[in-house]
């Protein structure tokens, strides 16, 4: 195996890595912003059933949201 080879595929296990990573920290944040918004709203509310949808519809948009602008920022990259 050349040395160019070798430097490919070192490059894509880094990358690979980097992205396993990147998935892992943005599962954690959506773990504790769930988890704050619930203890937020809870403490506002005093209502189990209210909190718990709210956070639902909360986290939904803001995913949908989340998606959206990270396919408008990379079209802007693009360009």
């Amino acid at each position: 195996m050349s040395k160019l080879d070798k430097a490919y595929i070192e490059k894509f296990q880094k990358r690979r890595r980097m992205k396993s990573e990147l998935i892992l920290k943005v599962v954690a944040w959506r773990l504790i912003s769930i988890l704050i918004t619930l203890i937020v709203l809870y403490a506002v509310t005093g209502d189990t059933q209210e909190t718990t949808w709210i956070t639902i519809l909360l986290h939904a948009l803001f995913t949908i949201g989340h998606y959206v602008f990270e396919r408008a920022w990379e079209k802007w990259r693009e360009k």
